[in-house]
């Protein structure tokens, strides 16, 4: 794996650890705030669906990536493997 290639898993990595927590915090703001009703609510629920949107979009990219580096290293290891 080149240099490169790790550093972009490991900021993939990263980020997915960052998608985990804002998951987590937008839970706890649509219990806290979605359920009263406010002049804001509508504002507020349409900007959590698009950033809901925006991470499904950035996992999509990241299991294509993922599963693509996964793919290279397993052939990479088979041609150098002895039998």
């Amino acid at each position: 794996m080149a240099v490169n290639d790790k550093k972009v898993l490991g900021e993939t990595v990263e980020n997915l650890e960052t998608v985990s927590r804002l998951i987590t915090r937008y839970a706890i703001l649509e219990d806290l705030h979605l359920q009263r009703k406010s002049s804001t609510r509508d504002q507020l629920e349409d900007m959590i669906v698009c950033l809901y949107a925006e991470i499904l979009t950035f996992l999509a990219k990241a299991r294509k990536y993922l599963q693509s580096s996964a793919k290279g290293q397993f052939s990479v290891r088979s041609k150098y493997r002895s039998n």
